[in-house]
């Protein structure tokens, strides 16, 4: 729902054309949940996720895209690169959403790619993700705009193959609201603002983005969305956020969590309750529930009052069923 809320505060700033490349939802659909109905005024979308052999099934503007051989990811990039060299060659700014479809299974990869990893083709994958990351950042600074561009890169989620080195040696994986399936790299690039290797350990989420993205166009969100403005992380003024004003809540099939400061708490689906300290204890090997009873019962009221209120905004912001009229 960004795109519509970006759309909403055009007035207050400037007016933003939007990109949205791989919806999470077919193109074209109908009702609020297709890319349109969200506010993109530009898209290229697929059903979920897709790989090489499967890019017919991309649509562009709810007309067919014809069958690429490349990787995605490359596909991906070179019509991202399309839209913004218009909208820098109209002289207006923009907001480009990209969601890769890799790595996921079923895995496919071009032999140069897999060349790179010794066959492994998972990590074949991420290397042309990062090949399309390069594209970009090169692309800018062909058009004469990466000291105007924000380039904000991170996951869905941690790693999904138990056993691989993805996790970092975080306990659990991707589906578990474990350290291992939740926490993800964050990298943003902006030229000239954002100081060069800086580095933050304050918590941070995707629901940071959109309301970080309004902040700097001048204009704000409603305020039942989740997420902070992150712009004093991003200008280097760390003395105004050393750590995260709100926490964090994770949900996932009965599990919850939540992250304040250091301490991250567990609510089992089985009802156990679970203490840890981030900071001392990242890949949360000792409980810590029965030595701080109080900091369970903070972070519990802390969980049950966001989850309260979150099923309030379900219903507020509830997107229509395609056809069903609800």
């Amino acid at each position: 729902m960004a795109p519509r809320w970006f759309a909403a505060g055009a007035g207050k700033a400037s007016k933003h054309d939007r990109a949205h490349l791989l919806e999470d939802a077919v193109n074209g659909r109908a009702g609020d949940r297709g890319p349109a109905g969200q506010g993109f005024a530009r898209w290229l979308s697929a059903p979920n996720f897709y790989d090489i052999s499967d890019s017919h099934l991309l649509v562009d503007q709810g007309q067919p895209y014809a069958a690429r051989s490349e990787d995605t990811a490359d596909v991906l990039m070179e019509e991202a690169l399309k839209f913004i060299g218009a909208a820098v060659k109209a002289n207006k700014p923009s907001l480009t959403l990209i969601w890769y479809p890799s790595p996921h299974r079923p895995y496919e990869a071009r032999p140069e790619d897999l060349a790179l990893v010794n066959g492994k083709v998972r990590l074949a994958e991420i290397a042309a993700v990062d090949r399309s990351m390069g594209t970009l950042r090169a692309g800018l600074r062909a058009l004469g705009v990466a000291e105007q561009s924000l380039v904000w890169f991170t996951s869905d989620n941690g790693c999904a193959e138990k056993g691989a080195a993805g996790s970092g040696g975080l306990r659990g994986y991707k589906g578990e609201t474990w350290e291992g399936g939740i926490r993800v790299p964050g990298i943003i690039e902006w030229s000239g603002v954002i100081t060069s290797g800086a580095v933050s350990s304050v918590p941070t989420s995707s629901l940071d983005i959109p309301v970080t993205l309004g902040a700097l166009c001048g204009f704000s969100l409603p305020s039942a969305v989740d997420g902070v403005d992150l712009t004093p992380l991003l200008h280097n003024e760390r003395n105004e956020m050393a750590q995260r004003p709100q926490p964090l809540t994770f949900v996932y099939q009965g599990n919850v969590a939540i992250i304040d400061g250091d301490l991250k708490l567990h609510r089992r689906n089985k009802g156990a309750v679970l203490l840890y300290d981030l900071a001392a204890d990242p890949k949360e090997s000792q409980d810590l529930s029965q030595d701080r009873p109080q900091d369970c019962d903070r972070l519990l009221a802390l969980l049950d009052a966001w989850l309260a209120q979150a099923e309030k905004d379900r219903a507020r912001f509830a997107l229509k069923k395609p056809g069903s009229g609800e």
